[in-house]
């Protein structure tokens, strides 16, 4: 989900109203426009495909876990930031961010009033792969084999289920 920075001064103008308005606004300033993130992590790849679709050039800026990523967007430091809404949801409650869209293939219950990117025109489902477990690669077969299975367990289990689809 990106979401981008609402002052809640009343004499600073709220920045980018619509997805459509931050893309044209990065278009026009190439590589100005700053967007948090954590080199290497999710939000790192996101925003790299997000670039891409989007067809803009974005001032890459490790500021830091979530919570750094929160205030670097309060602060005013950055323009944009993804970020889960469940993360975000008193910012957004508060009129301090807007969310200008969600990179899912359709909208969901819990913001059903979002659009997705896709919806507006930038073709982004994000991420476009599974979440997985990575180990060193002599991890022996049977420690793979004991997460395969509890992962498999937990995502068979009807409370798992419904905590995901909450989150």
């Amino acid at each position: 989900m990106h979401l981008i920075r609402h002052s809640s001064s009343t004499q600073i103008p709220e920045k980018y109203k619509t997805l459509d308005e931050f893309i044209q606004a990065a278009k026009a300033n190439p590589g100005k426009l700053k967007a948090c993130t954590e080199v290497g992590a999710y939000t790192y790849y996101e925003l790299l495909a997000f670039e891409k679709v989007a067809g803009i050039d974005l001032d890459l800026v490790d500021v830091g876990s979530n919570s750094d990523k929160i205030a670097a967007m309060l602060s005013g430091q950055v323009d944009l930031m993804p970020g889960a809404y469940i993360n975000c949801k008193d910012y957004l409650e508060a009129k301090q961010f807007v969310c200008l869209g969600a990179p899912t293939k359709e909208r969901y219950e819990l913001i059903k009033d979002i659009p997705t990117l896709t919806e507006q025109g930038v073709d982004l489902v994000y991420p476009n792969c599974e979440f997985s477990f990575y180990f060193p690669k002599d991890t022996s077969d049977d420690v793979i084999a004991w997460y395969d299975q509890l992962v498999k367990k937990m995502t068979e289990d009807p409370e798992v289920k419904e905590a995901i689809a909450k989150s």
